[in-house]
């Protein structure tokens, strides 16, 4: 057992930080009220920035940490002591980051993330390299087995190594369909600027745009268009500028980042699934993303998804020879064309004729709403061009759907690819990583001897559910006497 440790000094910033947003709505409250002079608010002020200060230093002091040959032990609390026991054992992911602010002070955040339930997941505000490494080599001795350390001191320290070039780099970020999200949030802030400019410059930009000509609103929206892919090729080569993937023995390293550095240590054993995937551009450039489903007790909708990355971009066609080195135990099978009932097609085509419209119905409803109470509708040639658009983006996704639908078994691997919403996943989970299987049926197929197979993976503190359409029942029939029949 070590004595007990603090983190770095420089965490007392950061939990005064936290102390402020935590105590920023009650101070703006007790200060709005009553009519107060400016000098009083400054008191105020300077008082709410002193609390911060005593609590964000009574917050460090209090915070400590124990480490064994077994477990961490994290006690904090200034006023409500709080005791965790984390065995090493546990924990799936050991991440570290390093905003920019850190950078000149040389710690990081770091994140231990565990199988458990949320409450097991520790946070440091602020830690030093040699910290980290303490904590990282307990952890790793403690899933490290006798037999992995012999065979280690026969074999070179690193077993492989990845690194992103930077061509590779552009060809990912260029890529990335991020950049519609960024445009939509850049016509929302116009859109909300505009509505509080004043009436004259409203005036004067409104008789500016409608003497424009065809070319000057193409120019403009190609100007909206650039930007917001510009804003995304930023993101994108920030995130994963200097990846690095390391494995060493059963343990793989994960480093990227320009202005906000990540690292993050995961055990290979720790794996549920490897996940391969391309978008409709990525396809048609056969580049794959290559990630991993890790089990944690970080909630899956919050969790930073860019973390479990193993390789941005790779080539289709090398994704078993690139990978091999890292995954040593790793089937890639030959995905087959998933057995389906006769017309499979049509029935998910008319699925999604029925979908897209109840959605078109929900529009009207909608646009009849809004007719009858605002005075404000749509034109009806616009509806009839939104219905049609949502019949063929829906039964474009339903034809993907279908036809790109491939399983595989080899030995204890079972391998499975989709395309939901036009992105191509293929997954390779081994049997004793599933969670559990789930056949349904409805009426309508049960006429036909069709059922829906779903594979429950565990991803974080939830699930990632893989779903078959429309296959024959005795292909769902083996996937169960597969899982169930165990050596």
């Amino acid at each position: 057992m070590t004595k007990p440790m603090r983190q770095s000094k420089f965490a007392v910033f950061a939990m005064v930080g936290q102390t402020v947003k935590e105590l920023f709505l009650p101070f703006i409250f007790f200060a709005t009220q009553g009519d107060h002079t400016f000098s009083r608010k400054l008191w105020w002020l300077a008082g709410f920035l002193l609390v911060s200060f005593i609590f964000g230093v009574l917050r460090w002091f209090f915070f400590t940490y124990d480490l064994n040959a077994h477990e961490i032990t994290v006690n904090q609390g200034v006023f409500v002591k709080r005791h965790a026991h984390v065995p090493f054992e546990r924990i799936q992911t050991l991440t570290k980051t390093q905003p920019v602010l850190f950078q000149p002070f040389g710690v990081y955040q770091v994140r231990l993330e565990t199988s458990g339930k949320k409450d097991d997941q520790l946070t440091f505000n602020a830690l030093t390299p040699a910290q980290i490494d303490t904590i990282a080599r307990y952890r790793q001795a403690a899933q490290t087995k006798v037999s992995e350390t012999l065979t280690d001191t026969k074999q070179p320290q690193v077993r492989a190594t990845y690194h992103i070039n930077q061509q590779e780099l552009v060809r990912y970020a260029l890529t990335s369909f991020g950049s519609l999200g960024i445009i939509g949030v850049i016509f929302t802030i116009l859109s909300e600027v505009s509505n509080h400019l004043p009436q004259h410059v409203m005036m004067g930009l409104d008789g500016w745009l409608r003497g424009g000509s065809v070319m000057f609103y193409a120019t403009l929206a190609a100007g909206v268009i650039l930007v917001g892919m510009g804003v995304a090729f930023i993101k994108i080569y920030n995130q994963y500028y200097g990846f690095t993937l390391t494995r060493v023995g059963q343990h793989l390293a994960i480093a990227r980042g320009l202005f906000t550095k990540h690292t993050m240590q995961l055990r290979t054993t720790r794996v549920q699934a490897v996940q391969l995937e391309q978008s409709l551009l990525r396809r048609a450039l056969h580049l794959q993303t290559v990630s991993v489903l890790l089990a944690s007790a970080n909630q899956s909708e919050k969790n930073d998804t860019h973390q479990n990355v193993l390789m941005p971009v790779v080539q289709s066609g090398q994704v078993a020879e690139v990978i091999q080195p890292f995954l040593p135990t790793l089937q890639i099978p030959t995905l087959k064309r998933a057995a389906t009932v006769p017309h499979a097609l049509r029935y998910q085509m008319q699925y999604a004729v029925m979908w897209a419209l109840g959605m078109f119905g929900l529009l009207l409803i909608a646009n009849w709403l809004m007719a009858t109470y605002l005075h404000f509708a749509a034109g009806f040639v616009l509806l009839v061009g939104l219905a049609g658009s949502l019949v063929v983006i829906w039964s474009i996704s339903g034809w993907l759907c279908i036809t790109d639908q491939r399983l595989a078994i080899a030995d204890d691997m079972l391998a499975i690819q989709i395309t939901p919403w036009f992105t191509k996943r293929q997954y390779y989970v081994r049997r004793d990583k599933i969670q559990g299987v789930r056949a349904t049926q409805s009426l309508f197929m049960a006429r036909h001897q069709a059922q829906h197979l779903q594979v429950v993976v565990r991803h974080g503190d939830s699930a990632t559910y893989i779903k078959l359409r429309y296959l024959q029942a005795d292909v769902v029939a083996q996937v169960n006497r597969w899982l169930i029949d165990v050596k």
